[in-house]
């Protein structure tokens, strides 16, 4: 019952299609390159559906081939009979955060069996809560607050949460769009899908936070968390960022509830170092590109861990196209090197990074270096020096391409650990409740927000609300 552009209607459906023709090969390659233990394939596939709203369709085993002429009534047989555990597939809610009936999340069709997790993140923005970074940009829309996670789960939905890249230009991962993190045993596909079907996932923005959240003993993603003393709610939140921590918060039933700043350490001074160092490339004219062949050597110190935070070229559009290849950087590592061949082209924007950078875990001295080798030049840094301030180098003259080596970061100001204790047994018999606190259930959850922007969002956890005791 409203106007569509038939060119995007043609676009999709010609997808599903080809999608239908090439699916035994697609399942051949997801298979093919499977590995347990170090790298973990699922099959996945999209429903677009301006009804029930956009859904990823994920499976850690080969699952029938879709079909391309699926009706609403078919997909809605399926959605009320799908368990995730049971049949091992889920119908994730993606880019939720657009209007009903615009290809945004319907919240009457999102069902514990079915849609375990919620994806809240994405390149298409962030739909956390209604009024923050990471805005809805895409020609599909603005975010319609009643489409949020915390909109859902006010609603007494129960899922987790998850990040995705769904980049148009076929780079997953590409960073500064979003990525699931999951608490399992190991890296299978079995052990993977039962953290997801708990719900011990969550969602980081760019960086690889390791985020570890707890009520009473309970592990994000869990119901009913009642501890050992009525009414009393212990949170323990533990974080592992990629950046200085600006902030931790924790949000129960959507409001802030303790924030926690983690003290101030960039002054410090020690004889040994353990930190991060990001070594950033790119800038230049705007759409000119640049071929980069760089080492990156650790010097008089240990190379602990490597973090690639590699991008492909951005497409919003799917109908955009792009020019050559879209994923076009290597790295490779030895015990105190890491050698990297990518491709950067100028910003689009002054608001739009297309830079390219790895990031090193580091220990030493401050006599430790950091030699970064490309084809005009050589940069050489002590972390003495770069825990005072960042180094930048041109490979040319004015607007070439330029590189720079981040101040370090050591590992106190990227590192935070607390406990706060919700004493809801005094809030319940001392006030009257309010509407949230009417509820059935309380839910919590943890955001981190890092000083370079990225953040992470765990999965709730819920316990029934102090009204409703006994």
């Amino acid at each position: 019952d409203r106007p569509m552009p038939r060119d995007v209607v043609e676009y999709h459906r010609n997808g599903f299609r080809k999608l239908a023709r090439q699916w035994e090969h697609y399942c051949d390659v997801t298979e093919g390159a499977n590995r347990p233990g170090s790298f973990t394939t699922f099959f996945g596939y999209e429903f677009h559906s301006f009804r029930h709203g956009d859904r990823t369709c994920v499976s850690p085993y080969r699952p029938d081939a879709p079909d391309p002429e699926m009706t609403t009534p078919a997909f809605e047989d399926l959605l009320r009979r799908t368990d995730a555990r049971r049949d091992h597939l889920l119908l994730l809610p993606h880019h939720i955060g657009y209007a009903r009936g615009f290809r945004g999340v319907n919240w009457d069709s999102v069902t514990d069996s079915a849609t375990p997790i919620v994806e809240i993140l994405s390149m298409h923005g962030l739909a956390e809560r209604d009024g923050q970074w990471f805005p809805y940009l895409h020609t599909m829309g603005p975010l319609d607050p009643r489409q949020t996670m915390v909109a859902g789960l006010q609603q007494g939905h129960h899922f987790g949460v998850v990040g995705s890249t769904d980049h148009h230009s076929a780079h997953p991962g590409s960073y500064g769009h979003g990525k699931t993190v999951v608490w399992a045993r190991e890296c299978t596909r079995e052990a993977i899908w039962e953290a997801i079907v708990q719900r011990r996932t969550y969602a980081v923005s760019g960086d690889r936070i390791e985020l570890q959240f707890s009520l009473n003993g309970y592990p994000m993603g869990s119901r009913n968390a009642l501890g050992d003393v009525p009414g009393e709610r212990t949170i323990e939140v533990a974080v592992r960022g990629g950046d200085r921590i600006a902030r931790v918060e924790v949000i129960r039933n959507g409001s802030l509830l303790y924030t926690h700043i983690p003290g101030e350490t960039r002054e410090s001074t020690h004889e040994t170092y353990r930190g991060k160092v990001l070594v950033e490339m790119g800038w230049g004219e705007k759409g000119q590109p640049f071929d980069w062949d760089v080492d990156i050597t650790v010097g008089h110190g240990k190379l602990l861990a490597v973090e690639p935070r590699l991008r492909g070229r951005d497409v919003v559009d799917p109908l955009d196209t792009s020019d050559g290849p879209c994923h076009f950087s290597r790295w490779t590592r030895t015990a105190d090197t890491v050698h990297l061949t990518t491709r950067t082209f100028g910003n689009a924007t002054t608001a739009t990074s297309q830079t390219q950078a790895i990031c090193l875990d580091v220990a030493g001295t401050g006599a430790t270096t950091i030699t970064v080798r490309h084809s005009t030049g050589v940069v050489v840094c002590a972390l003495e020096d770069l825990h005072r301030e960042a180094r930048v180098a041109y490979t040319s003259g004015f607007v070439s391409p330029a590189l720079r080596i981040h101040r370090f970061i050591r590992e106190e100001s990227y590192t935070a650990a607390f406990t706060c204790v919700d004493h809801q047994s005094a809030r319940a018999d001392s006030a009257p409740p309010t509407d949230q606190e009417s509820q059935t259930e309380d839910f919590y959850y943890v955001r981190v927000i890092q000083e370079n922007g990225h953040g992470a969002w765990s999965s709730p956890i819920w316990i029934p609300s102090a009204g409703r005791r006994g």
